[in-house]
């Protein structure tokens, strides 16, 4: 179909940190409101009236990331040798583990019905940023801001969102951890 991809995957995805996909496009529509493809970067932008860059920064900008390509394959390499059942039922475990654990928490909005090893949540009275980076302090990696979604941060009032994203290499303890270092952040900023 004209415009839709007839496959792709994502690096992200696959546990390669760099920024790469390999979209299979007949014909490329920018059709994504955030990062590079808008050519003004305003946090009220609607998708309606997204002001997009012509190809090919409206894509994606810069040199072909080769290095990126590469290491996508070793990772590919790496999964295609596990037990992808064993993952995502270890993984689905997490996830249920992760969305309990935040459902308990007082003024916490879970963001959407995940449904894959991650989760994104705003904090009632607690600007994303500040929590974010008390995590942080405590040895916590999690992703915070409009994660390329302003529109839709828009429609939803807020001025971002904290992401957990879980994978084969956590544990209970690293959910243990996550939210001791949750319950001490929220306690110093309420």
């Amino acid at each position: 179909m004209a415009g839709r991809p007839s496959s792709s995957i994502s690096g992200m995805a696959q546990w390669w940190p760099a920024r790469i996909a390999t979209p299979s496009w007949s014909r490329m529509v920018p059709r994504s409101c955030g990062c590079t493809p808008l050519s003004v970067k305003d946090s009220t932008a609607a998708y309606q009236n997204a002001d997009f860059h012509g190809a090919p920064l409206g894509f994606e900008a810069g040199t072909p990331a080769i290095a990126s390509v590469i290491g996508l394959g070793a990772a590919l390499d790496y999964l295609g040798g596990l037990d992808a059942a064993a993952i995502a039922g270890h993984e689905a475990a997490l996830h249920a583990k992760l969305l309990a654990g935040l459902a308990a928490r007082d003024g916490v909005q879970l963001l959407g019905e995940p449904e894959l090893a991650l989760a994104s949540f705003s904090v009632e009275g607690v600007h994303n940023a500040d929590l974010a980076h008390l995590l942080t302090e405590q040895g916590i990696a999690v992703r915070a801001g409009h994660h390329c979604a302003m529109p839709l941060m828009h429609r939803l009032g807020l001025q971002g969102a904290i992401r957990v994203s879980l994978g084969l290499y956590n544990d209970g303890n690293d959910l243990e951890r996550f939210f001791g270092a949750l319950d001490k952040a929220l306690e110093m900023l309420r």
